[in-house]
């Protein structure tokens, strides 16, 4: 099942960072999430899945933008989903509305991420 999410960007004021302050407005990871085509991703996705029954798909943001984190950084699925975990720009790049510590999903779900999304895409 997949739902189809508002992908409109919180604004880097918006973002939640537990130790205070702001987000660097000039982050390479802040400009990224301004430049992804997150529409045009989301139309190509969500046909996949079947619009009422089983688990909710992840979204296409957290979906693509952890393929786009791993080829752009050369890393390892659990590395990637590592440098996730720790990283509040790269959070913010897949639209979480504020950081959190915790680990956005099993490296394992990279597998499936990578069947979803041709070479092409």
């Amino acid at each position: 099942m997949y739902r189809i999410h508002h992908n409109g960007q919180l604004s880097i004021e918006e973002f939640h960072v537990p130790f205070g302050g702001t987000l660097d407005s000039d982050n390479r990871w802040v400009l990224f999430s301004s430049l992804m085509p997150w529409e045009a991703l989301e139309e190509r996705y969500a046909p996949q899945f079947n619009p009422t029954t089983g688990a909710p798909a992840k979204p296409v943001r957290l979906a693509f933008g952890a393929l786009f984190i791993k080829q752009r950084l050369g890393l390892t699925d659990e590395e990637t989903v590592e440098q996730i975990r720790e990283n509040a720009y790269m959070q913010f790049f897949l639209g979480f509305a504020g950081y959190s510590s915790k680990a956005p999903f099993d490296p394992s779900m990279m597998v499936h991420f990578r069947k979803r999304f041709s070479e092409e895409v």
